[in-house]
């Protein structure tokens, strides 16, 4: 099943994250944007627990 492989894959994960961290943590940020990073901070730890779940 797709959806396994990418749960199961931690390299995807490992990207993801990356591409977040570099897109909202090294840089200032206005509050323009505010509702695009909570979105996109939901849709990642979103991920990461559907991983943790996958896990168990």
């Amino acid at each position: 099943m797709l959806a396994d492989k990418f749960l199961g894959n931690t390299q995807v994960l490992k990207r993801i994250f990356n591409d977040y961290n570099r897109g909202w943590c090294r840089k200032p940020h206005s509050e323009t944007v505010h509702a695009k990073y909570v979105d996109e901070s939901l849709e990642m730890f979103k991920l990461v627990c559907d991983r943790i779940e996958f896990e168990e």
